[in-house]
């Protein structure tokens, strides 16, 4: 099997032109797969956002939610980090 291209942008000096991010998020989405990663990849910034905003209206720590759902206080940092 073949190994897929690299697409790497351009080297950035400055402010970046919306017209050459444009042409290399099209380049990103035309390789093979990428488009499904790129949703996948928003939906899981859309959840860690959703547990954050949840865990601060129930008004629970880090710590209190990872001991709720079994894991430890710094994957539930982790996760929340991604969303930022």
């Amino acid at each position: 099997m073949a190994e897929p291209e690299r697409i790497r942008p351009a080297r950035l000096t400055g402010r970046v032109r919306s017209h050459d991010r444009l042409d290399w998020e099209q380049r990103v989405l035309a390789v093979e797969g990428a488009a499904e990663r790129v949703a996948e990849v928003e939906e899981e910034l859309r959840l860690a956002a959703g547990l954050t905003a949840l865990r601060e209206r129930a008004g629970l720590s880090p710590a209190e939610v990872a001991e709720r759902i079994g894991v430890s206080q710094p994957r539930v940092a982790a996760i929340e980090r991604s969303a930022n």
